[in-house]
């Protein structure tokens, strides 16, 4: 089984419009001249399906399209709904996108009516091979629509959510995808417990992780023969309306046009080789695509990337070598919590992005802080 693991894809807007305009627009058609018709694609579907609902009071983006769009995403097996948008239009607006991919034969992974439905794997089969996908969602993403015993939502990340569903999932397949929605907007670098939690997923028995959320490409590693990569990048998304609340209680309308960087993605191609002992998911292509005003991510060379991936692998790399004490402790991730002006309670990570100060050797930090402490004129080898 060949698999295509792409990110971010939102048809919310102007996308949306051509997809109702012209009945032959094909945004797959990239990836099929890369991996053909007959691979199994994976992506991430950040919006809602849906005509009814109302949008989240005071969320500075709200993301849907006309269930009329779902004929354009059939060339998908498997739809990642564990985000923070599927549920933009309330739970109403969320079961609409579940039942609408549904019936047009995809299978959606990661929201359901409860928690144990949200953590449920999906599972796809070709030629008598078998794929399971889990999908979690970090409470920092959107901490509104996370799913509990008795309510609906997205499955919430969490180290014991992760390990039992991982234990579960590996008994149902031949090999598992671990689809993560985590990270901060706009960075190129994971945040040191996406590091921690993806190292354990791989312990705990994935055979590749993949995340997305960030809207930009973030580095990835091989970590005991399995294939980490912290997000994708946008896959397809077009400009985003927002809404902000501003101090004295109004609201102030406004449009994110997508800049260069967040129009580049990665989508990973992947064969399944059961008898593996080292990863039954192994890499046999990284991708990188870019979209233009035509809304067709086509591929692109490495190098005319405006994401500096060989610098953040660099990074990344340096990071695991210098940290792995750190990495390797079991505790829950500790967030900071902010009720925000609307009133909901937001969640931030307690840490930033992994960050070039950080993957200095100790004797270097030393010097650079006697450096602040006592002025420039003390001189650090190598500059």
């Amino acid at each position: 089984m060949k698999v295509i693991v792409s990110g971010d894809l939102c048809l919310s807007g102007e996308p949306e419009k051509l997809v109702l305009a012209t009945s032959d627009f094909d945004f797959w058609e990239g990836i099929d001249s890369l991996a053909g018709r007959d691979s199994v694609v994976v992506a991430n579907v950040e919006f809602a399906l849906t005509a009814r609902g109302q949008p989240k009071p005071y969320k500075w983006a709200t993301l849907r399209a006309s269930p009329a769009c779902v004929g354009a995403l059939k060339r998908m097996q498997v739809a990642v709904v564990g985000n923070n948008h599927i549920s933009d239009y309330g739970d109403v607006g969320a079961q609409d996108t579940v039942d609408c991919l549904a019936d047009a034969g995809i299978t959606t992974v990661g929201y359901g009516a409860n928690l144990e439905a949200a953590l449920r794997p999906a599972v796809v089969e070709q030629n008598g091979v078998r794929m399971a996908i889990l999908s979690l969602s970090c409470p920092t993403t959107n901490g509104e629509n996370l799913a509990t015993h008795t309510s609906a939502g997205v499955a919430p990340l969490s180290p014991d959510l992760l390990r039992t569903s991982i234990t579960d999932a590996r008994s149902r397949a031949d090999a598992l995808l671990v689809y993560l929605h985590w990270g901060v907007e706009q960075s190129h670098d994971p945040v040191p417990d996406q590091i921690r939690l993806a190292h354990r997923a791989v312990e705990w028995g994935a055979d590749a992780v993949v995340g997305c959320h960030a809207h930009v490409i973030q580095s990835y590693e091989r970590y005991q023969g399995r294939w980490i990569f912290y997000g994708l990048g946008n896959f397809l998304f077009g400009p985003i309306d927002t809404l902000q609340l501003l101090p004295d209680g109004s609201h102030q309308r406004g449009r994110q046009e997508q800049a260069s960087v967040n129009r580049e993605s990665l989508a990973i191609q992947f064969r399944i080789r059961p008898d593996s002992t080292e990863g039954r998911l192994e890499l046999e292509a990284i991708h990188p695509l870019v979209f233009g005003r035509d809304y067709v991510p086509r591929p692109i060379a490495r190098d005319y990337l405006k994401a500096d991936l060989d610098r953040a692998n660099s990074r990344l790399m340096r990071y695991a070598e210098l940290h792995q004490q750190a990495l390797r402790r079991n505790t829950d991730p500790v967030f900071r919590a902010i009720p925000s002006k609307g009133g909901k309670m937001g969640y931030f990570y307690g840490s930033e992005p992994i960050r070039d100060a950080d993957v200095q050797s100790p004797f270097r930090r030393h010097l650079r802080r006697l450096r602040r402490t006592f002025g420039r004129g003390l001189h650090l080898p190598g500059r």
